[in-house]
């Protein structure tokens, strides 16, 4: 687990057996303000022979597609890692002129394309809203059969208004816990 202030104070599954250098993390961030830590994060780690590599992904979305995508930078809650910041343009802790263009990957490919059915994967997602769209998209691109646990932080007041939206995204989650992904609750704030 990387120790990035308190916001990243959470325990993951772990295999049975298994030790930190015998794993990697994979780190997306679309938020600019992350860039540096996470850079000198990854070269901590890399020095470390006892961990695994990090590979970070800086000023990237996840999300459904490989392409770019509008994305609001939140700036009022330095104190709060600037926790607001979302592709979606209502949430309550971005404005218009926070708006900055970004390359988005597509979460579904890059898991399939970097990971096989036998390797033990924890997806930890807290993407303000946007996973109200990824979720789906896992199921719907075989994706979730690669994953052992996903932690989804819900933030269902941004998608309020669209209760379709919600009720897909639930059924999606629901579905891949019975074919088997493990999805413990998992909220920053209590995290």
């Amino acid at each position: 687990m990387l120790g990035l202030g308190s916001k990243f104070n959470f325990s993951y599954a772990v295999p049975p057996g298994r030790l930190p250098k015998e794993m990697e993390a994979h780190l997306f961030e679309a938020n600019g303000v992350f860039d540096k830590p996470l850079k000198e994060v990854q070269t901590k780690y890399a020095k470390d022979p006892s961990y695994a590599p990090v590979f970070i992904y800086p000023s990237t979305v996840v999300y459904t597609a490989d392409t770019t995508v509008s994305f609001f930078v939140e700036h009022k809650n330095p104190d709060k890692d600037f926790w607001g910041s979302s592709l979606l343009s209502n949430h309550p802790d971005v404005t218009a002129q926070d708006k900055v263009d970004l390359p988005a990957v597509n979460i579904g490919r890059f898991i399939l394309q970097n990971f096989r059915a036998e390797d033990f994967v924890v997806v930890k997602m807290d993407i303000e809203g946007a996973e109200y769209d990824v979720v789906p998209h896992l199921l719907s691109t075989g994706a979730y059969t690669i994953i052992d646990y996903l932690y989804i932080e819900w933030h269902e007041s941004i998608v309020a208004n669209e209760p379709a939206k919600i009720k897909n995204a639930r059924n999606a989650a629901q579905q891949m816990e019975k074919l088997g992904v493990h999805m413990p609750v998992y909220d920053t704030a209590s995290a």
